[in-house]
């Protein structure tokens, strides 16, 4: 059984369970397009973000990778999707935090992949 960490985020508020939701999976660097896409299609949200861990080296040249998914299909860009990863990385990820965020990050869950049945519930 495949387990994936990710966080369900509400951008554009301070307010938990307003504004526009976001899951964001902090660590996708082993997942595929494909995957990604299955993942995007499941939480059923209108975006899905992957955020990819690069080198040291090219995360201080580049920043961090971040894939953005619709249910249907990967998008180059998009808004609030861009705005709530920030947030989660800023928050999150070490050497990132320390700045203010537009988003409140309202649970942590996990994306379970049992062959016998599939879905998202939350950590135990």
């Amino acid at each position: 059984m495949r387990e994936f960490e990710y966080r369900l985020c509400d951008v554009f508020t301070d307010t938990p369970f307003q504004g526009n939701q976001l899951a964001v999976f902090e660590s996708a660097e082993d997942l595929t397009p494909v995957e990604m896409q299955r993942l995007a299609h499941e939480t059923n949200l209108s975006e899905t973000t992957f955020i990819v861990r690069r080198s040291a080296e090219m995360e201080r040249l580049r920043g961090l990778r971040v894939r953005i998914f619709t249910t249907q299909e990967e998008l180059p860009f998009a808004g609030h999707p861009t705005l709530g990863t920030s947030a989660c990385i800023r928050q999150y990820i070490p050497e990132y935090a320390g700045a203010f965020s537009g988003a409140v990050i309202r649970q942590s869950s996990a994306w379970r992949d049992d062959a016998a049945e599939s879905g998202i519930r939350p950590d135990a």
